[in-house]
């Protein structure tokens, strides 16, 4: 992998990342506009990466949600 193919994976991964959280914001994405002038495999790496971040962020919340009932439990 040459240094280009890395830059534009740390890139893809923090687009990725980025809109994975205003995904959690509430914020509709549409992931075939995203990632519509990719190829097939850096597309799939980024719905790849975008799923991961969005569940990572659903395990927050979840997680969030039951310290506050606790809370006031």
């Amino acid at each position: 992998m040459n240094r280009q193919d890395i830059y534009s994976l740390t890139n893809f991964d923090f687009l990725a990342s980025s809109f994975a959280r205003m995904n959690g914001q509430g914020r509709h994405i549409d992931i075939r506009a995203v990632t519509g002038n990719m190829s097939k495999e850096q597309s799939a790496w980024f719905v790849e990466r975008y799923n991961f971040y969005r569940m990572q962020g659903q395990m927050k919340a979840t997680k969030a949600a039951q310290a506050e009932a606790e809370l006031w439990a």
